[in-house]
C-alpha cells in the first residue's frame, strides 16, 4: 500500500531570494529560496482539512506524528470531487 503526505497533496509555494533573506533575519520560515512544488489539488492546508471534515476526502492515517493518506482512497475521492465540479 502506498501513502502520500500533505505536501504531496497540496504542494508548496515558492520562496523568493528576498523572502528567504527576510526569513533569515526574522529567524522563521524557509531560509533558502526554492521553486514552487505543485500538488495533486489546488487549495491550502486549511481548505483540505475542512473538506476532510465535510467527508469529501478520506481522513488521514497517523504514522507516528505524520498524517498520511492512502493513494487509492485519495485517488477515488479526487475523481468524485472532480465529477461534482
Amino acid at each position: 500500500m502506498q501513502y502520500v503526505g500533505i505536501r504531496d497533496i497540496i504542494g508548496r509555494p515558492a520562496v523568493t531570494q528576498e523572502a528567504a533573506e527576510k526569513n533569515r533575519t526574522l529567524g522563521k520560515g524557509p531560509r533558502k529560496p526554492r521553486p514552487p512544488e505543485r500538488g495533486m489539488i489546488r487549495g491550502g492546508r486549511t481548505w483540505f482539512y475542512k473538506m476532510i471534515k465535510l467527508g469529501v476526502f478520506p481522513p488521514p492515517v497517523k504514522v507516528g506524528r505524520k498524517s498520511l493518506w492512502k493513494v487509492e482512497e485519495l485517488g477515488k475521492a479526487l475523481e468524485r470531487f472532480e465529477a461534482k465540479r
